[in-house]
């Protein structure tokens, strides 16, 4: 980490990797810099190769306590893949979109964050017990934001085939792997992402698979489609996989 001068405006520049490990000085460095400066938090990820998904929840709570200092962090820079995960969170009403902020807040307003908003991220080893704490996890975040029950059961049922994936095709085989869950619920609708470091796999080789693996593969695939709003996969040192519920009637 560095800090650089965007014309008067300092900010944090933070290169390498972002995870649980090293976000604690992260955040200290960031403190430090809001003591210093008048305005708004100033935060180049312009030279991040990766951000853990754990981390994300670490940017929100920042930003938090910034907010209730009348400020906000200001995004000046990001490299793709740190944008690849940040927008796994709602951070329009989190990151400052002033060119320079000095003098206080900058001009935005600064609103809050709905009450309703919640987050769970986590890590897991690739076993296959641990598919009942993905969906129970991910089921109280649906809840808290008032998801029907109807819409709550198609949500365990497609994290529940999402981590089974991840566990078989994600580890080694002999339990040794991890798979992560990142879960973002707002009273409109519940974003899940589930992501492996395995080998990966494409949706469109589902068609060439025997009828066995199918069976116990490729129709957990297409029950996750069927279930879910919106089902994307992302394939980079492992299989990302994003599904996306709407909410329903609150009945």
């Amino acid at each position: 980490m560095s800090i650089r001068f965007d014309g008067k405006q300092p900010s944090l520049a933070v290169s390498g990797q972002v995870h649980d490990g090293n976000f604690v000085e992260l955040g200290s460095a960031l403190d430090k810099l809001a003591e210093e400066i008048a305005g708004c938090v100033s935060l180049d990820l312009a030279g991040v190769e990766s951000i853990e998904p754990t981390a994300l929840r670490h940017f929100v709570e920042s930003a938090n306590v910034y907010r209730a200092r009348k400020k906000r962090l200001r995004l000046a820079s990001a490299s793709g893949p740190a944008m690849a995960v940040l927008d796994k969170l709602p951070l329009s009403e989190l990151f400052c979109v002033e060119q320079e902020c000095r003098n206080g807040s900058c001009r935005r307003k600064l609103s809050t964050m709905d009450d309703s908003f919640e987050l769970d991220t986590f890590i897991l080893p690739c076993q296959a017990e641990h598919c009942r704490e993905a969906r129970v996890r991910v089921d109280r975040v649906a809840e808290a934001v008032g998801f029907c029950e109807r819409g709550r059961e198609d949500v365990r049922l497609a994290v529940g085939e999402a981590a089974a994936n991840a566990i078989k095709h994600g580890g080694s085989g002999s339990g040794d792997g991890c798979f992560s869950v990142v879960c973002v619920g707002t009273p409109e609708k519940l974003s899940v992402w589930v992501s492996d470091n395995g080998s990966g796999f494409s949706p469109d080789e589902l068609a060439g698979i025997d009828e066995t693996e199918l069976c116990e593969f490729g129709r957990g695939v297409h029950c996750i489609k069927a279930v879910m709003d919106e089902v994307d996969y992302v394939f980079d040192s492992g299989t990302t996989v994003r599904m996306v519920k709407h909410a329903a009637e609150r009945w």
